[in-house]
């Protein structure tokens, strides 16, 4: 009655030897014993506790092992989940002895040694260039017994490294800001999000991530003449033109088209990208209708160009802007004069009149007026003339001229003789319309000229006593 048992992990490699009872198996180097009723699983996390053999014992021929050989393998460490710089690594559990994890930094990080040109500034902190690896295998040694562990355990992602900083001609740099408050979200390298005003999240400065303290150091120096020495991935310098300068082109502009400030920032190729240049101020000229500037030239002109603005012909100014104006730090000329064309009001006509349709009330416009039905032209010899149009004239400081003729209601003129009859004249517009007609002639009366007529019809020459019979009545002549 004997059993034959074999484990492939075993060492020596049990063979089919038989046994009675029972016996024992040691695992080979790098295997330890799991224990038969954890099932489900192929290796066994490294401890100092862990067995290396096991026994197996054989009843009625069949053979029973307590456990088995299984690999031992190093755990992920945790220092690999809190590298707020991984962008990930493989496996995500456990590596068997012998076996790698192979990490991959983020954007802006490398995971190089000091072979591969990185520095060192305490346990997580230094950079590296940017042609450091961007990824990494970090080695499962094996050791004997059950004990095992990573090779290169202060490897981390470290942020590229960008050179010294060029000085920008015309431009000095700002202030760096101030330091996020610990606990606020700083940035590249910084894993915490917390709000700095909250004192269960606040973040203490030694728990702030090397990489974030580097930056931060870097942007407090204060190394003459004041641009930075050198800087890591997310660094950013900022600088002011100079007075008369502004930023060229489009590219980084914190504002507009004519900011003097820009900023250049630390990149993943270890450069500072594209540094934006100042350049002269210059100034567009002015394109304001009707203006007229002097001296005339060039389309564009430089910082400080005085010029002296007037209104072109029949414009006026409107009040706004100023008759000189100065290209200025914002690439413009300032307090633009502006001219238009001077309006008349029709309310400076003389009452009772009207302006003829279809002509602008525009300087120096002369304008064609009408008295209104019932009105007529006033002043001396016209109040019967019977005059209705006369000419206004817009002025340059925008009243009418109408030279001191208005229109007052008409008026009719007094009798005049006509053919012998005295009579009211009808007067153009005017409100009368009447006709006095005068009385019979008496017998022997001639009726153009109110003399007595001789019986041969011959007009009396007035020498002649006239009888009674004949001489008119005073008062019906008058009537």
């Amino acid at each position: 009655s004997s059993c034959v048992y074999m484990d492939a992990n075993s060492h020596p490699l049990r063979d089919a030897t038989p046994f009675v009872s029972n016996a024992s198996v040691t695992c080979a180097p790098g295997f330890a014993a799991l224990p038969a009723n954890e099932t489900g699983r192929d290796h066994i996390t490294c401890a100092v506790s862990l067995s290396t053999s096991y026994a197996v014992t054989c009843a009625d021929c069949l053979a029973t092992p307590a456990a088995r050989c299984v690999p031992l393998a190093c755990p992920a460490a945790d220092w690999l989940a809190e590298d707020a710089n991984l962008e990930g690594w493989s496996p995500r559990d456990a590596v068997r002895q012998g076996g790698d994890f192979l990490l991959a930094c983020k954007e802006g990080f490398r995971a190089g040694s000091e072979s591969d040109g990185c520095s060192a500034e305490g346990e997580e902190g230094g950079s590296c260039p940017s042609d450091a690896p961007t990824s990494l295998a970090v080695h499962c040694k094996v050791s004997s017994g059950t004990e095992c562990g990573l090779s290169d355990r202060k490897v981390a992602c470290k942020p590229v490294r960008c050179s010294a900083f060029p000085a920008v001609a015309n431009a000095a740099p700002l202030p760096p800001p101030p330091p996020a408050e610990d606990g606020a979200d700083g940035g590249p390298g910084n894993a915490s999000t917390g709000n700095a005003s909250d004192a269960t999240t606040e973040t203490t400065p030694e728990t702030t991530p090397a990489p974030e303290r580097r930056r931060r150091a870097l942007l407090q120096s204060e190394d003459p003449p004041g641009w930075a020495s050198e800087g890591i991935f997310g660094d950013a310098v900022s600088y002011r033109c100079a007075p008369g300068f502004r930023v060229a082109g489009a590219d980084n502009l914190m504002s507009g088209s004519c900011a003097r400030e820009a900023s250049a920032s630390c990149g993943d190729d270890g450069s500072w990208g594209k540094v934006p240049q100042c350049v002269p101020v210059t100034c567009q000229i002015p394109a304001s209708p009707g203006v007229v500037v002097s001296p005339t030239g060039a389309a564009t002109r430089p910082f400080g160009t005085r010029l002296t603005l007037s209104c072109s012909n029949l414009l006026r100014p409107t009040g706004v802007g100023n008759s000189e104006t100065v290209c200025d730090e914002n690439c413009s000329f300032v307090g633009i004069l502006e001219c238009a064309r001077v309006t008349c009001s029709a309310e400076d006509l003389p009452e009772n009149s009207t302006i003829e349709e279809g002509v602008e009330l525009v300087f120096p416009n002369t304008l064609q007026v009408t008295c209104d039905e019932g009105f007529v032209l006033s002043g001396g010899f016209q109040d019967y003339q019977c005059a209705t149009n006369f000419s206004a004239q817009c002025q340059a400081n925008g009243r009418i001229e109408s030279f001191g003729t208005s229109c007052v209601r008409a008026k009719c003129p007094p009798p005049v003789q006509e053919f012998g009859a005295s009579r009211m004249l009808l007067v153009p517009n005017g409100e009368i319309l009447t006709t006095i007609n005068p009385p019979p002639a008496a017998p022997g009366v001639d009726s153009a000229t109110g003399n007595a007529s001789s019986p041969a019809g011959n007009s009396s020459n007035g020498t002649e006593a006239a009888t009674p019979e004949t001489t008119p009545d005073p008062a019906a002549r008058r009537r």
